[in-house]
């Protein structure tokens, strides 16, 4: 027997079967979809059942109140989807995103919710549940179960995961898709109570769409995304730096939602809650995006600049591209050349060069390819496009003219047209002596006719006084 033992060795033992049909992408992540499957098994009747009940209480408000709260997710998640301006996600991620926020944290926190409510309410009393349990039921549990969708979606796609803007992405498409599921609980809670269904609608519609949704779940949990990506992208960083990062983003969205859902400072349902604890939120995101997009620019762009082919991209159409403003800042130069053709020329430019950059940093030959065809065609349009003289004094014009439509409604305002519209006339006319062939914007003209019409209500109205 102990001779036989000795006989069996490391280099006689028999490895593991796989099962040689099993893509490597699954058979890495076998452990954390089975996770993610369990979970889902648990949250998404839970969730389903809520939405079912609606349709089923009101067979012909419950599916309106789908189709709104669904069609005013849309627009939002093209802003969102706009802010990664290089590298777009893939569908399934944010189809990953959108049901885990949506299905999968929203059944976990109903239960949840109740839970950490019922556990406030022994320990501390009901006067303190009722006032606190919003606030502190709410952005634990929630941000906790979001929070878990963006790590696990970030695991999901590891190679997707090149620049904080990419957290960003993933954490507001969770959020977005938890916030138009609660938002269509709520209303549907709203009208179980026996509330005229269509008035409950327009209420929740005001209070959560347009009061609370521009500050709400995409924003708290876009934040963690954002810290989570400066966790993962900065491999330069220490370790502490980097927990430091994703243990922020996770603060700052707790933080916000607490603050929105606690009596604090403002304990009203107008439009002072938008400004004090809304409005702050939205700001600190975004100032925070517009660093994030900056470094995003730092992922690409030096492979393009790389090129040093003007063809492809010059110096100054690299810098450009750095940032939004600065791409804005770019197409209203060629509308002021080129018109509206210009604009749509350097759009597509811009949009070739994005890709261009993407594809050489990531080594997608191909996709290079594409984006030098898309360049060359944008570049054909441009030398097709006939050179007009400059637009002189576009800026004020717009103004002006602004001024002057504000004026007819409060008359007053158009004395501030008339003022802006001259200084414009003035300086045009310096500029058009200079460079022959220039026009003179017709937004001059049209604001300072508004603005004096304007003045002459005002002075047709004390006459008449």
């Amino acid at each position: 027997m102990s001779a036989g033992v000795g006989d069996i060795g490391p280099a006689t033992a028999v490895p593991a079967r796989r099962f040689s049909g099993l893509p490597e992408w699954y058979a890495t992540r076998q452990p954390l979809l089975l996770a993610v499957l369990l979970l889902g098994i648990v949250a998404v009747p839970q969730s389903s059942l809520a939405l079912q009940r609606l349709v089923q209480n009101e067979p012909s408000w419950g599916p309106a109140t789908l189709l709104v709260w669904g069609l005013y997710g849309v627009p939002l998640l093209a802003v969102i989807l706009t802010v990664d301006y290089f590298e777009r996600e893939p569908w399934w991620l944010i189809g990953f995103g959108l049901v885990w926020g949506g299905l999968v944290a929203t059944g976990l926190a109903l239960s949840a919710n109740e839970a950490v409510q019922s556990l406030l309410t022994t320990v501390s009393g009901q006067d303190v549940a009722a006032n606190w349990g919003a606030a502190v039921a709410g952005p634990t549990d929630e941000e906790i179960l979001k929070g878990l969708g963006v790590v696990v979606a970030a695991l999901l796609a590891t190679r997707r995961m090149r620049s904080p803007v990419d957290g960003f992405i993933l954490g507001a498409v969770v959020g977005l898709g938890f916030q138009v599921v609660e938002d269509i609980v709520y209303t549907a809670n709203v009208m179980a109570v026996g509330q005229d269904p269509r008035s409950a609608l327009v209420q929740m519609f005001v209070l959560r769409g347009i009061m609370g949704g521009l500050w709400s779940h995409a924003v708290y949990t876009g934040l963690f995304g954002l810290g989570l990506g400066y966790a993962l992208t900065r491999v330069q960083w220490s370790l502490a730096a980097r927990v430091l990062a994703a243990v922020g983003g996770f603060v700052a969205a707790w933080s916000l939602h607490f603050l929105w859902n606690s009596p604090l400072l403002v304990d009203s349902t107008d439009w002072r809650l938008v400004v004090v604890k809304g409005l702050p939120a939205l700001l600190l995101l975004l100032a925070l995006l517009h660093r994030a997009q900056r470094a995003d620019s730092a992922v690409f762009l030096p492979a393009l600049a790389a090129v040093a082919n003007p063809m492809i991209a010059t110096d100054g159409e690299v810098a450009a591209l750095t940032d939004r403003r600065t791409r804005a800042r770019a197409r209203r130069d060629a509308r002021a050349t080129g018109g509206r053709a210009g604009v749509s020329a350097v759009r597509h430019l811009q949009r070739g060069q994005a890709d261009m950059a993407v594809a050489l940093a990531t080594g997608d030959q191909a996709g290079a390819r594409r984006a030098s065809e898309e360049i060359a065609q944008a570049r054909r349009r441009l030398g097709q496009l006939p050179q007009h003289p400059p637009v002189v004094g576009r800026g004020a014009g717009t103004w002006s003219a602004a001024l002057g439509v504000v004026g007819l409604l409060v008359p007053i305002v158009g004395v501030a047209a008339v003022v802006l519209a001259v200084v414009g006339l003035v300086r045009a006319r310096a500029v058009t002596a200079a460079h022959p062939g220039a026009r003179v914007s017709l937004r001059l003209w049209l604001g300072l006719a508004l603005g004096v019409l304007a003045v002459v209500l005002v002075v047709v109205a004390l006459s008449s006084s």
